[in-house]
């Protein structure tokens, strides 16, 4: 899934700079990722239960006669959410410099213009995920796993304008499923909006390492 964003320097009533952007994005999110087994639940289960214990997610609750297992997933965001590109072009006596990176990049040190303006912005991307994997028995010998992942993104940013020095920080979250997506607020004066979506690699990766 790739979204196209274009960064948008603006001037608050305060004088700092904030982030624009315009989202040109017809994709759809992920829906419910699954995985069938040709094996008894109680087998998918307990060979999944030992997988889990060997990779990076951390097991927050068992509860084998539901057949639910809860996960979580806590940093860096840019393999599992798309919240666009950010790209920013500026030009002053040292010359012109081009940034273009996605923004969900965990940190990016770059610059914006506000008018002939330059700030220098330290920008932090984050995610929590909580996946919620149940395990249906489809018929004796066939088991259906399926991932459902509520995402929390966060977004820290300080911005320092070049002429003195003073800056500002402000930060912002939002909270979506794996088959939605959300915006975070609307910076002054600015219509545009930051859309974040799920990209599926997540529930993909999980339900791949299933035994």
């Amino acid at each position: 899934m790739k979204i196209f964003a274009v960064l948008v320097a603006i001037v608050c009533i305060s004088g700092c700079a904030r982030e624009s952007y315009v989202i040109l994005n017809t994709a759809t999110p992920p829906l419910a990722s699954y995985r069938v087994f040709d094996e008894s639940r109680d087998a998918v289960w307990d060979a999944s239960v030992l997988e889990f214990g060997k990779q990076s997610f951390v097991i927050n609750n068992l509860d084998k006669a539901s057949g639910s297992i809860s996960l979580s997933y806590s940093g860096d965001p840019q393999r599992f959410i798309d919240c666009g590109n950010i790209t920013s072009h500026v030009k002053d006596s040292k010359g012109e410099r081009t940034y273009d990176f996605p923004s969900t990049k965990a940190q990016a040190n770059y610059e914006v213009m506000a008018g002939d303006v330059l700030f220098n912005i330290v920008r932090k991307m984050s995610v929590e995920a909580h996946v919620s994997l149940v395990f249906k028995q489809v018929n004796p010998n066939q088991t259906e796993v399926t991932a459902n992942t509520v995402y929390v993104v966060q977004k820290d940013v300080i911005s320092r304008r070049a002429d003195s020095n003073v800056s500002q920080s402000w930060s912002d979250s939002v909270t979506f499923s794996n088959r939605g997506a959300a915006s975070f607020p609307n910076d002054v004066n600015s219509a545009a909006t930051t859309v974040c979506k799920p990209t599926g690699e997540l529930e993909r990766e999980i339900l791949a390492a299933l035994k």
